[in-house]
């Protein structure tokens, strides 16, 4: 059956084929379309010449490639990011820098938000049609001389008002680049914004969950313990790397920053420096003190001591802690989870099997579920080896 048109994926590949390798059966078949169809021919040269080494990015208003890169990661301020998103859907090689900065840097994108994405304005066929016609008239009216890829847009334009659903879903995926990613990742920035280091964290903790304690909007992992020197800097998770990266920036800006220094010590407690978390915990306690995450962080810090350096008084400061925590929130999962496991060790366990019990009446399903269920069921059994 004939093909209507090569897809994006296909698209960057033709055009980069001396970086990419792939199936002969694969490769020529979107050769063949290739040489057929002058609709792809003209999106793969425009890929091409957004591509080409060297070549002139439009002018002095052209912002510096490690710019998009602090756009990407909401380093950059709120003022600045929304003059260079702009004059991105004005600079084709400034919409390229935007869109490779945003893929390095934007985690994948949830079904949530692609739900999100696809309810706003610009991800309807009519508005984007609209806005095909507006650059075309704006390109055309330009005194400036056009350049090939300008008028290869302006063309491209025309055309998507004649093509039907599929064909302008793949044209105007690199016609108006920019466009796309100012609606959609600009969108998307901005929701992370508030929220992008708790999640590196989090999925740093995730990937190689380093103790048996719980953090804040973790999913499961198992338990990767590791004795003391085992851990190599290039082992680290690259969301830890990137995480302690974006932290250093923003407290050189803003040294008094409570949510950058709350991320530093969760940073700390990942990468077993309890001393460090413990003061970093304590000093915004200080100006929070009924916080209940702080709380928590504070005593998984003190928990984690306690195992190290095998002090009873930290695993009594920890689930004091904890105790804070459940007589504001009875049905907190974490501090439940946590308390559980530090009243196992000072071997509580009438009050940990309580809280264990909690725990299942709050969260009984998936995997943390599961694996309370198994420490309910070892604790029982222990008990009745001792009695």
């Amino acid at each position: 059956m004939a093909r209507d048109h090569l897809s994006l994926e296909e698209i960057e590949w033709l055009a980069e084929s001396s970086r990419h390798t792939r199936p002969a059966a694969q490769t020529e078949e979107a050769r063949l379309h290739l040489d057929r169809c002058e609709f792809c021919q003209g999106l793969v040269k425009m890929y091409e010449e957004l591509k080409a080494p060297g070549e002139e990015r439009g002018g002095p208003n052209c912002a510096a490639e490690s710019d998009w890169w602090y756009v990407a990661t909401g380093l950059q301020p709120e003022s600045r990011a929304a003059e260079l998103l702009e004059h991105s859907t004005r600079c084709d090689a400034c919409a390229l820098l935007l869109r490779q900065a945003t893929e390095d840097f934007t985690d994948e994108v949830t079904e949530q938000e692609i739900t999100q994405i696809s309810a706003l304005p610009s991800a309807q066929k009519e508005w984007q049609q609209s806005l095909a016609q507006r650059l075309s008239a704006t390109e055309s009216g330009r005194s400036a001389p056009v350049t090939p890829v300008g008028r290869w847009m302006r063309d491209l334009a025309d055309c998507v008002s004649r093509q039907s659903r599929n064909v302008f879903r793949y044209a105007w995926a690199y016609a108006a680049a920019a466009i796309v990613l100012l609606a959609a990742g600009a969108w998307l920035l901005q929701m992370r914004r508030d929220s992008p280091i708790d999640q590196l964290i989090a999925n740093a903790y995730t990937e190689q969950r380093p103790f048996e304690m719980r953090i804040a909007g973790a999913a499961y992992g198992p338990v990767r313990q590791e004795r003391a020197g085992e851990r190599s800097a290039f082992a680290e998770p690259a969301s830890l790397l990137r995480a302690k990266y974006v932290i250093k920036e923003r407290l050189a800006g803003r040294p008094d920053d409570e949510a950058m220094l709350a991320a530093s010590g969760r940073v700390e407690l990942l990468e077993g420096h309890y001393d460090e978390a413990i003061r970093t915990f304590g000093r915004l306690l200080d100006a929070h003190p009924d916080s209940p995450p702080l709380l928590i962080d504070l005593a998984t810090a003190y928990f984690q001591r306690a195992e190290v350096v095998d002090r009873a008084v930290d695993y009594g400061q920890s689930i004091e802690l904890f105790g804070r925590v459940l007589a504001k929130k009875p049905d907190d999962t974490l501090a439940l989870f946590n308390r559980a496991i530090a009243l196992e060790r000072m071997y509580a366990y009438n009050e940990a099997i309580r809280d264990w019990e909690h725990y299942l009446r709050v969260d009984p399903g998936g995997n943390w579920g599961t694996e309370a269920q198994r420490r309910l069921s070892e604790l029982r059994e222990k008990v009745k080896a001792h009695r």
